[in-house]
């Protein structure tokens, strides 16, 4: 069965499943969320970015976007008990920043942040070195 979760935007490029929230951005400047089961209205989580594209869930406590024209990746809490506006952290600089993938090594606690983007091996290798 497919459901309209939220009417905020005709298009998406980032979305991500965090628990029980959904985080999605719009093709504008900003992060949305809303109850994954379709019961409440989204709420706007940020409209600090400029270009929000890839959106990624550290499967703990971390949302993850980046953000192409801004040649950033950004972070904040999530997944939220409450649903609302946050500030959002420039964790890593990426130029063309565009998709985003979190994968955890065997044995490892912390996530190693992957990112897709038109950008070579080494600059993706240098930001994942800095990004934790």
């Amino acid at each position: 069965m497919v459901q309209t979760l939220s009417r905020t935007t005709d298009k998406s490029y980032g979305l991500c499943l965090a628990m029980d929230k959904i985080f999605y951005t719009d093709t504008e400047k900003n992060v949305w969320a809303a109850a994954a089961d379709g019961n409440s209205e989204a709420v706007l989580i940020s409209d600090q970015l400029e270009s929000p594209r890839g959106c990624a869930w550290d499967g703990e406590s971390l949302v993850y976007i980046a953000d192409r024209t801004a040649n950033g990746i950004y972070v904040f809490p999530g997944p939220m008990a409450n649903l609302v506006a946050t500030n959002l952290t420039r964790a890593a600089d990426l130029e063309d920043a565009f998709g985003l993938a979190l994968f955890s090594a065997a044995g490892r606690l912390v996530p190693s942040l992957a990112l897709m983007a038109w950008a070579p091996l080494a600059a993706l290798a240098a930001v994942t070195a800095r990004a934790f």
